[in-house]
């Protein structure tokens, strides 16, 4: 599997939305736009710590005809790619980007009612979802977005209870959207060199 490593250099901000959510517009977009959040259902659900990584492998079939002993050329017949990162936070919306089949609610503070910020987990569909990180190109440093249009949360992440736990890794699956063009329907990186002229 080819390994993309270190694709945003400091802190990005991770977004989610429900799979199927319109990208963010760039257009819109004035360096830099680590700070901007986008419209829509996108939602800040937390910042990145030590980069981000994407393993991409296509699936490939040799083409062998009867003249010759080696493969003449090669058909893809599938690609695959995972996407991985630390999640800086340790809150109700990092344990739920962690855990796919976790869900969050809330139940406000009343009388003989404590506030409470819950998360379940368990007997639960899984859900893919769209994924953005922003951040910025760390050999050029102009701003970077990195879409992901479908994923699903496929790692084994371990939640450490303690004072001294550092985050939460975070991995992906990432799916192919075919409603993406076509060369891009896993995912898209982009870097916002300069501002709109108009």
């Amino acid at each position: 599997m080819g390994t993309l490593a270190k694709l945003i250099s400091g802190v990005g901000t991770v977004y989610t939305a429900p799979f199927g959510e319109a990208a963010i517009e760039k257009d819109d977009l004035t360096p830099p736009v680590v700070v901007v959040t986008p419209v829509g259902n996108w939602v800040a659900t937390g910042f990145t710590r030590d980069g981000l990584t994407i393993g991409y492998e296509p699936q490939v079939e040799d083409v062998i005809v009867d003249q010759h002993d080696g493969p003449v050329n090669w058909d893809k017949v599938g690609e695959s790619a995972k996407i991985g990162f630390m999640i800086a936070e340790n809150d109700v919306d990092a344990l739920v980007l962690a855990i796919n089949a976790a869900a969050s609610s809330t139940v406000a503070a009343g009388a003989d009612q404590t506030g409470q910020s819950i998360v379940k987990v368990g007997d639960t569909a899984i859900t893919p979802i769209a994924l953005t990180v922003v951040g910025k190109s760390p050999t050029t440093g102009a701003d970077r977005i990195i879409e992901f249009w479908r994923v699903l949360q496929v790692g084994n992440p371990e939640l450490k209870l303690m004072k001294t736990q550092q985050g939460i890794q975070v991995e992906f699956a990432v799916g192919c959207d075919v409603t993406q063009t076509a060369g891009e329907r896993l995912f898209r990186i982009t870097d916002i060199t300069a501002p709109a002229t108009t």
